[in-house]
């Protein structure tokens, strides 16, 4: 078409001279290779943004809660296939490993696999240490590597046990013992925080002509946690039951873990006299009074009416004792057997009896005889001692008619 324009334009002109564009070709090649080159980097940016629009770069998760992965999952619409294991590394809900490295581009709608912890194997056995060897910090950190999480540690304060040592375990499965204890058991282990210190703000009464329930009321109302201590004594004022003293002084002020000291009334008290001082002939005209004193005639080698003895001794309190009786012993001298002859044989053993009651040990022995004056059968008719002072153990020998005559 140019050359036709240019041969119409030498016969119009004559002999005017034409001039042929050398570069024509070329440019036009140029041209067509710039619109290709813009057509190719437009695929090619159109292929790149369709390639970032249709994918997403994996995140590092490693160590993160899986809830973090879930959200980014919903967000760049992923879908997540989670697999669980028991971890004693990772806590439950730890993402333990990713399929996918990190930074790596992946489809979204695609499914991409994790593992997540669920924590330790609740089923483990894990048997229990030597908790009396180990410190509170070092009960807590054996705990928190053994992923124990059923395991409470309690302080509670003692006055027995150092300050953060054990004190004892509780295991609440009664079939379960510390060496085949599991971790889903649920075991309380009680460690010492050390005595409790009181404040003392509390201020003591005068209990003194007061009883002892009126103490104990008071005792609970301020919540003392440590016992009194209750003495009993007699007093000649003061019924049963009533506060005789205090160990500690009104108005001094106390803690709720102090002792307190009373002295009960055990009422008035009942002291045995001294009889040595009282003569058998007063006691039996004039008897003792408070006391129950029986007077006993004993025989000894002592006086007639000299003081013997007294089974319980003087200035002895006896209130409220079961056996108070006070057995309080005279002399009457040596035993004396009197006249035996003309007694009946069945008379000898009260006789004798009465002897040995009153402390002397005196025998007899029975034989029987035919008596020149024929008495009746039964009847003493002789002994080795009579109507005289024998021995505090002595032996009488008697004699007693058979009944025939000779």
């Amino acid at each position: 078409m140019d050359d036709y324009k240019r041969e119409d334009a030498s016969d119009s002109k004559g002999d005017e001279e034409v001039e042929i564009d050398d570069t024509y070709k070329a440019r036009k090649r140029k041209q067509y290779m710039m619109i290709g080159a813009g057509v190719a980097t437009a695929l090619f940016l159109g292929f790149i943004l369709f390639y970032f629009m249709t994918t997403v770069k994996y995140p590092n998760f490693m160590g993160k809660p899986v809830t973090e992965f879930q959200q980014w999952a919903k967000e760049s619409s992923i879908i997540a296939a989670i697999t669980e294991e028991y971890s004693l590394v990772d806590d439950t809900g730890i993402i333990m490993k990713q399929v996918t490295s990190e930074g790596k581009r992946v489809k979204k709608g695609s499914t991409q696999e994790l593992v997540v912890s669920k924590g330790a194997d609740p089923q483990q056995v894990v048997p229990l240490p030597d908790l009396t060897a180990m410190n509170e910090s070092e009960i807590n950190t054996w705990v928190k590597e053994n992923k124990m999480e059923n395991i409470k540690v309690v302080q509670e304060y003692s006055t027995d046990v150092a300050k953060g040592k054990f004190i004892r375990q509780e295991i609440r499965d009664k079939d379960v013992n510390p060496e085949t204890l599991k971790r889903k058991d649920t075991v309380t282990i009680f460690v010492s925080k050390g005595a409790e210190v009181y404040t003392k703000d509390i201020k003591v009464l005068d209990f003194k002509g007061k009883t002892k329930t009126d103490v104990e009321a008071w005792y609970k109302d301020k919540k003392f946690i440590s016992e009194f201590v209750y003495e009993e004594g007699y007093d000649d004022k003061l019924e049963v039951g009533m506060i005789i003293s205090q160990g500690t002084a009104p108005d001094t002020q106390v803690g709720k873990d102090d002792v307190l000291t009373f002295v009960v009334s055990k009422g008035k008290a009942i002291y045995v006299p001294d009889f040595s001082q009282i003569s058998m002939g007063e006691f039996k005209e004039n008897p003792p009074t408070g006391v129950n004193a029986m007077l006993k005639e004993w025989y000894s080698g002592y006086a007639y009416g000299t003081f013997l003895e007294q089974s319980i001794p003087a200035g002895t309190n006896i209130a409220g004792t079961q056996d108070a009786s006070v057995k309080v012993y005279y002399s009457i001298g040596k035993p004396y057997v009197g006249d035996l002859i003309g007694m009946k044989e069945n008379e000898l053993a009260a006789y004798f009896y009465a002897f040995r009651d009153r402390g002397a040990n005196i025998s007899y022995a029975v034989s029987y005889v035919s008596p020149a004056g024929c008495e009746p059968k039964g009847t003493v008719v002789g002994a080795s001692k009579y109507s005289q002072y024998v021995a505090m153990e002595d032996h009488v020998s008697v004699t007693v008619s058979n009944g025939s005559c000779n």
